[in-house]
């Protein structure tokens, strides 16, 4: 199956993609489906209109005290504002722990690994996006395949589309053919073999997402 495990839509404050667009434009761009993980909320979970053959993973990338963390598979919201708080709140719900650009030293949600025991990571995460669309520089990406593979975690790719021309610009091949298949998968402690494909987006989809929170606060 082939999966963009980072989507937003319209209720993250920063996005504009309406749910039933990104199902349109995901089957066209030879996505198997798409995680929806917007900033702090669930709301757009119950938005998507089910389609056969197209996959919807529940998840949330959720602002903590150091960065975001992302979880998926999920059953309802995360409420923790302290990072290993909110990963025992995904963990109690048996989701699936995401370090989305770990490496991009740009972004100021960039989850703050010099500040964590690697011991603890390795313990407690379950994957590492590798491969995140929305880095400015390559070298951010370079450093995160270097990050998961220090760490022993599953590598996995995510768009971090905020608009719909972003949407599957990268994403994760896995060889299972189900939802349930690549949850079990996630949660083994050695790595699976997962492709992650991806390209650059455009820098000018940082401008969209800064308009959007200029909008959403009017």
């Amino acid at each position: 199956m082939i999966i963009d495990l980072h989507v937003h839509t319209k209720y993250s404050v920063d996005a504009s993609n309406e749910p039933s667009e990104l199902i349109k434009v995901g089957k066209m761009r030879g996505l198997d489906g798409i995680a929806v993980t917007d900033h702090d909320t669930t709301r757009g979970w119950e938005s998507f209109p089910e389609v056969e053959g197209f996959e919807i993973i529940r998840g949330i990338e959720r602002t903590t005290d150091h960065g975001s963390i992302i979880g998926l598979f999920l059953n309802e919201g995360i409420n923790a504002r302290g990072f290993w708080e909110a990963i025992d709140e995904i963990k109690s719900q048996d989701g699936v722990v995401v370090l989305p650009h770990p490496c991009d030293t740009l972004r100021s949600d960039a989850p703050k690994i010099k500040d964590f025991d690697v011991g603890l990571l390795k313990a407690r995460i379950d994957a590492v996006e590798v491969f995140n669309a929305r880095c400015v520089l390559g070298r951010f990406n370079e450093n995160a395949e270097k990050l998961a593979e220090d760490l022993g975690k599953h590598r996995v790719g995510g768009s971090d589309a905020h608009t719909i021309r972003e949407v599957g610009n990268a994403r994760t091949l896995f060889d299972c053919g189900s939802l349930d298949e690549i949850h079990e998968q996630l949660k083994k402690r050695s790595p699976i073999n997962t492709v992650v494909q991806g390209r650059l987006s455009s820098r000018l989809v940082h401008l969209s997402s800064f308009l959007n929170r200029i909008k959403s606060n009017e």
